[in-house]
């Protein structure tokens, strides 16, 4: 039997990923569709983002803040709001992995990617706005 392993997301302490995907999912259920996401709760998500195997993509231009919405079979979602206007949605689940081997992996197998990025080893992450307010 696999041994739990404990996890460290934004100063907040695990002991199992299941414990902070549930902390996510409470999260996610304090919102309504349309609404922003606070900003000591946009760090939390940020520092879980890091974690999603599509990270640098979902990331992107840089982010903005975040936003609950609507998903399919009437469930909801967070969204990235970028710096650039764009959107994105992204799977709370996702974002368990400690280790950014996948997404060494995901960067490296897409060439475009990795060409725009002068390190592609290391998930760049610009400054995060919620609000008017620079954190």
């Amino acid at each position: 039997m696999a041994r739990a392993q404990s996890v460290e997301i934004a100063g907040h302490q695990f002991p199992r990923k299941t414990d902070a995907l549930a902390f996510l999912k409470v999260m996610l259920n304090r919102y309504r569709p349309g609404d922003t996401v606070g900003a000591e709760d946009g760090v939390f998500l940020l520092e879980a983002l890091k974690r999603h195997p599509e990270a640098i993509v979902k990331i992107g231009s840089g982010v903005r803040g975040f936003e609950v919405r609507t998903a399919d079979y009437g469930t909801q979602c967070f969204w990235i709001l970028r710096v650039d206007g764009s959107d994105e949605r992204f799977s709370y689940k996702s974002c368990r992995r400690e280790d950014v081997q996948q997404t060494r992996k995901f960067v490296l197998s897409n060439p475009k990617l990795a060409a725009k990025l002068h390190n592609p080893l290391v998930i760049h992450c610009p400054p995060v706005f919620f609000g008017n307010r620079r954190q």
